[in-house]
């Protein structure tokens, strides 16, 4: 399944959701509507006979009737805020479902570009210009990153950039050129994120990475 078929079936489900949404709507509209209607009619009685005149129907309109519309309308805010609390505070809820077929040829093609493509190479790789390559939009891409790798766009790219730089040290061309134009040539922009990202992703420096490389090579 491609990006932009992906796209088109997120876009099916947005719209059964929207659907669903709009017929809670009308629902809650209706039952205001009921619990308004009843207000009127208790109001307009109490004009036409009075609930101070001593009428034959006061205590009725006094008690029964008015706690009747009380409750219905405390039980209707009652349902509405449980729904609302429910919908807010349960992720399952909030999470819209795609199913593991498609979330699995989802990285199945960013995995794919990345290795195949290698696009992290160009310094001004962002996070829009690698959508356009999936055919997907940056929020559609970020979520994926995000929920199903759990990583970020940056991380994940300079996951890629590491590795890169640490293959051109294994072969050595660190001999005849600068560890910083190696990093600029695997897509890193400045020395300062090089460094850092290499760290972090590899729990040592550059110049500790090449002794290593060094000693295995006398090693073997």
């Amino acid at each position: 399944m491609s990006y932009l078929e992906v796209r088109n079936y997120e876009a099916i489900n947005n719209s059964k959701e929207a659907d669903t949404y709009r017929t809670w709507i009308l629902t809650l509209l209706g039952l205001f509507f009921v619990g308004v209607l009843f207000e009127l009619i208790t109001t307009l009685l109490g004009k036409i006979y009075g609930y101070w005149k001593s009428s034959p129907v006061d205590e009725w309109l006094g008690f029964s009737l008015t706690m009747m519309v009380k409750i219905y309308n405390g039980i209707v805010l009652y349902i509405i805020s449980l729904v609302g609390y429910l919908s807010y505070s349960n992720p399952k809820l909030k999470k819209q479902h795609v199913s593991r077929t498609v979330v699995e040829e989802q990285i199945k093609s960013v995995l794919h570009i990345m290795k195949d493509k290698k696009p992290f190479l160009s310094a001004d790789f962002s996070l829009s210009t690698f959508a356009e390559l999936m055919e997907t939009t940056p929020s559609v891409l970020s979520k994926l990153l995000n929920s199903y790798l759990d990583t970020s766009f940056n991380d994940f790219t300079n996951k890629y950039r590491i590795e890169e730089v640490k293959d051109k040290l294994r072969k050595g061309l660190h001999k005849s050129l600068t560890l910083e134009y190696i990093a600029e040539d695997s897509g890193f922009k400045s020395k300062t994120t090089f460094y850092r990202a290499f760290s972090k992703f590899s729990s040592q420096t550059p110049k500790e990475y090449i002794k290593q490389l060094e000693k295995e090579k006398k090693v073997s």
